[in-house]
């Protein structure tokens, strides 16, 4: 009986293992093709004549990239082996079904086809929505990163520029400032 129950450890060890270098070698081969497609991406917008960077504002420019580049690493990653691996389960099941009755295997393969295209119907609505919410995330990026740098901007002058500007202007004349600015606030 223990024999059993070694094995029956021994194979969820291995279960377990297989499973986490599935994921590293996924989550590494994803991460290195997306590198490069953001390496080629971005020498292709380099490329891309100046009044192409006219029509377009920067904030969109950047959450279209970052949106659909992590929208292809999220399939390529999780999506497509997810698919792979439904496909195949699928063929098994056939298989088996069809070892125990090949009537009954049909018609229960017979709603395969039903699921397919009730998933693409889906896609299909869902899909037109998205690209309406992925417009207005590109507007509301580009408005975000025109006020953060207005804010950056605008602290930066007020401490760099004009506070040493000021300081040069009342230079040597502090104690006089002050009796002025005391004699306004009477």
């Amino acid at each position: 009986l223990w024999i059993v129950g070694l094995a029956v450890v021994s194979v969820a060890l291995l279960s377990a293992v297989c499973r986490y270098l599935f994921r590293v070698f996924n989550a590494a081969g994803a991460e290195t093709f997306v590198q490069r497609m953001r390496d080629s991406l971005f020498e292709h917008i380099l490329k891309l004549p100046f009044s192409w960077h006219s029509e377009n504002h920067t904030g969109e420019i950047i959450q279209r990239c970052t949106s659909d580049v992590e929208q292809i690493k999220m399939f390529l990653s999780e999506q497509l082996t997810t698919l792979f691996r439904v496909g195949v389960l699928i063929v098994l099941a056939m298989v088996f079904m069809c070892g125990i009755s090949v009537k009954l295997a049909l018609i229960s393969g017979a709603f395969i086809p039903v699921v397919l295209g009730y998933s693409f119907w889906f896609h299909y609505k869902i899909g037109s929505q998205f690209e309406i919410v992925d417009e207005e995330e590109a507007k509301l990026s580009a408005g975000a990163v025109v006020m953060a740098i207005g804010v950056v901007a605008g602290t930066y002058s007020s401490m760099f520029i004009a506070t040493p500007i000021m300081m040069w202007c009342y230079k040597g004349r502090r104690p006089q400032f002050e009796a002025e600015t005391a004699s306004e606030r009477k």
